[in-house]
């Protein structure tokens, strides 16, 4: 009976915690949609509830003493998760560098924590404006031009005002810090999943499994909405399943608010709303609590319900992206203008090949059979992951990403991996319990699976600890810091793709928004001559060494000169293997590169 209670308790006090950090991501992003973003209210909000938690646990005694009972385990394995995310968080360097969805992610936290608004504008982006007009701003990568001529992001809100609430309190590292709590959150809310529909020390496996895995060490690294999409999805799986034994307003009111503010981060979290919305129905006990409380459940909806359309409004670019991203998913026309359907079917040999070598095989084989025996058990509650994650399945056959390895692992790192990850030890669960059980003399239901556990570990951790303390773009910023310096606010900075050395890193994005210069990624040498340059003192191209000569050849060639020279040295990975469907491939290539380039002067 304490051991209930107890674990009720350590329940109780996560659901608190979390419901905190909950409601923080929301009025984030409230105040992005209002645009009011400024810190003093995100202060203001962590103070009251700061107070109001200190006095919801501490009694009015004499002598302090907290309600909360948590159990020494739970103390234990939070200070585990703690030092873990602590440690790793030194391995790190924040992903600002544009060109892909990290860089984009975070030089809109930055703009909005700077502008307190989600749209903003400069004269580089002004200019060019004037050439490409309303729709994707091909020279900021990952922004849209609005009608009048701002800047605004093409990615959901929810994970930009997480990032840009953490960045206005501590910089550049706030970008780190913002992952690292939504990794310990999703650390808890695992482990007490486990705890609750595994029981024992059965739940001990999810960690096991989860701090040996790669993809949620490497992904960490990266500001990428699946982090904030992690901790959320399992936060909303955890209340669901004890609102579907006991259920309660407090309990509601975190789940549908993980919920949407899920949808608000990932597009998926939509679908995840109508599965759980489903679950919630089909539940008797939690249909009755619905039931009694409707008045409660249709104001919760209906400020919600107002809330997406104000979203929708603001975000627009971001749903035209998923929608034409989502037809290129599975359609795609011919050369005779017809649609096609896509063969979407089999992950072919390539994929297959990645699932293995970073160890996610042996989960989706062990999470099917999870599954598969507790669908033959009739363990409903122990389904409750898999029917809310669902909809997430069809990246198993169409993950909708290139094959780069490991980045297109990002699919899989929120919810498809945990959800397998979850049934491999529901599967362990009951091959232990089988020993247990049964009155054989042999051993082998307790050595098979410990046998599979540790092959598991094992095999999670080469490509853990090969990249585990490897971060890319080491020092870069650093570099950066002191290429800006080569320039004024008044000059016209234009930088070429492999200024960098990798198309996947453009220098513009910090030069522009850390560190206030007017620099634009640059691809057209023809825009020259539509720009109007007057307003700027100097106009500058950065160009790498190797592609110096796409300049030197054209009609620019003659009004260029040479005014400085830069090296850049930092690290990446580099892929070994080509993408032919049928060849063998490897990891990527932990890189020390050297970059020199040159600084070229227009003269007008």
């Amino acid at each position: 009976m304490n051991k209930v209670k107890q674990t009720n308790n350590n329940y109780d006090f996560f659901l608190n915690f979390s419901l905190f950090w909950v409601v923080f991501g929301f009025l984030a992003l409230i105040l992005t949609l209002l645009d009011f973003f400024y810190s003093w209210v995100l202060i203001l909000y962590l103070v009251s509830a700061g107070i109001f938690f200190a006095f919801r646990i501490i009694p009015e005694q004499k002598k302090i003493k907290l309600n909360f009972k948590i159990s020494p385990a739970y103390i234990a394995i939070s200070l585990a998760f703690f030092a873990f995310v602590f440690i790793f968080s030194f391995f790190t360097t924040a992903t600002i560098f544009t060109g892909r969805d990290q860089g984009s992610l975070s030089i809109a936290a930055i703009e909005l924590a700077k502008n307190h608004q989600l749209t903003f504008s400069d004269p580089a982006s002004v200019e060019f404006f004037k050439i490409y007009g309303e729709g994707k701003a091909l020279n900021f990568p990952g922004f849209h031009y609005t009608e009048d001529g701002q800047l605004t992001t093409q990615f959901p809100l929810g994970y930009i005002s997480w990032l840009a609430a953490f960045y206005s309190f501590f910089g550049i590292n706030g970008l780190i810090i913002a992952n690292a709590a939504a990794l310990f959150l999703f650390l808890s809310a695992f482990y007490l999943l486990g705890k609750k529909l595994l029981k024992k020390n059965y739940a001990l496996i999810l960690p096991l499994f989860t701090l040996s895995s790669f993809s949620f060490i490497w992904f960490f690294k990266f500001t990428l909405s699946e982090n904030l999409a992690l901790a959320l999805l399992w936060i909303y799986i955890l209340n669901l399943v004890e609102i579907s034994e006991k259920p309660d307003r407090k309990k509601f009111l975190a789940l549908i608010l993980s919920a949407s503010l899920l949808a608000f981060t990932r597009i998926e979290g939509f679908a995840f709303l109508v599965t759980g919305g489903l679950i919630l129905f089909f539940n008797p006990t939690s249909r009755q609590f619905l039931q009694k409380n409707i008045r409660f459940l249709n104001i919760l909806i209906l400020s919600l319900f107002f809330i997406f359309l104000f979203y929708l409004q603001k975000d627009w670019a971001f749903f035209k992206e998923i929608l034409k991203a989502t037809f290129n998913s599975f359609f795609e026309i011919n050369s005779n203008g017809k649609i096609i359907t896509k063969n979407l079917f089999f992950p072919g040999f390539r994929m297959i090949q990645i699932y293995t070598l970073y160890g996610l095989i042996s989960f989706w084989i062990l999470g099917l059979f999870g599954v598969i025996a507790a669908f033959f058990k009739k363990n409903w509650q122990l389904l409750i992951p898999f029917f809310l994650a669902s909809p997430s399945l069809i990246y198993l056959v169409n993950s909708s990403i290139s094959s780069d390895h490991p980045w297109m692992l990002r699919r899989f790192v929120f919810s498809i991996l945990p959800l397998s990850i979850f049934y491999s030890a529901v599967f362990l669960k009951y091959l232990l319990a089988k020993k247990i059980d049964t009155n054989r003399r042999s051993n082998f239901w307790l050595f098979l699976p410990v046998a599979l556990i540790i092959l598991i570990i094992f095999i999670n951790l080469k490509p853990f600890l090969r990249f585990a303390f490897f971060s890319e773009n080491e020092d870069l910023l650093q570099q950066t810091q002191e290429l800006a310096k080569r320039f004024s606010s008044n000059d016209l900075i234009l930088v070429d793709r492999l200024s960098s050395g990798d198309g996947w890193s453009l220098l513009a994005g910090p030069l522009n928004s850390v560190f206030n210069l007017n620099a634009v990624y640059f691809f057209n040498p023809n825009d020259l001559d539509k720009l109007d340059l007057d307003q700027f003192e100097n106009v500058y191209i950065l160009v790498g060494q190797k592609e110096i000569s796409n300049y030197l050849n054209t009609s620019l060639g003659e009004k260029l000169t040479v005014a400085d020279k830069y090296t850049l040295k930092t690290t990446r990975l580099t892929e070994t293997s080509n993408k032919n469907s049928t060849s063998i491939i490897d990891y990527p290539q932990k890189s020390l590169i050297k970059v020199s380039g040159y600084i070229l002067k227009l003269t007008r």
